[in-house]
């Protein structure tokens, strides 16, 4: 599935983009710590030990992901919520465990997700604060962010099939 076809079914059109939102347009369900605990049979405080921040697991009524409501801050808990719902739609469920590479692939499905590239173009961004405040991202996520932008507009950023439809979705 691509980026703008998510947007779209999650009718998404503007920043800051609502990774919630999303996974609920997803089919995928997002729940409390208090909640994971019960479906494993686990003492809660084991999650929190394990997985400070959140994590993605698959049950048989489909894709969940368990978000640590007491972590950090909201930046924080909205880019964990994007990033484990990558793991979700990458299709990263089958193990205990993910792979290095897994975890990048998350971590770029949540960067583009929440900050994508063609929309903070178009936007005409100039600096990390911009991303930061326009995206609701941290401050490390929006100066990775920017580093990719500068780096696409030095190249010329022309814009890909789907970041053309993205575009579309975001800016008519």
């Amino acid at each position: 599935m691509t980026f703008s076809e998510i947007y779209e079914l999650a009718d998404v059109h503007r920043l800051p983009v609502d990774p919630i939102k999303i996974a609920d347009a997803l089919g995928v369900k997002v729940v409390s710590y208090k909640s994971a605990a019960e479906f494993f049979e686990l003492d809660i405080r084991e999650l929190y030990a394990q997985f400070p921040l959140g994590f993605s697991f698959e049950t048989e009524g489909g894709a969940c992901v368990a978000l640590n409501e007491n972590s950090c801050g909201e930046r924080r808990r909205r880019f964990t919520a994007a990033h484990e719902l990558g793991h979700c739609v990458l299709g990263h469920l089958d193990g205990n465990e993910y792979s290095a590479e897994e975890e990048r692939a998350a971590e770029r499905f949540a960067a583009e997700l929440l900050a994508p590239l063609v929309v903070l173009h178009e936007h005409g961004v100039r600096s990390f604060e911009e991303i930061a405040k326009l995206c609701g991202i941290s401050r490390q996520a929006a100066e990775l962010r920017l580093e990719e932008l500068i780096l696409r507009e030095r190249s010329g950023f022309v814009p890909d099939e789907d970041e053309q439809r993205i575009k579309k979705l975001f800016f008519i």
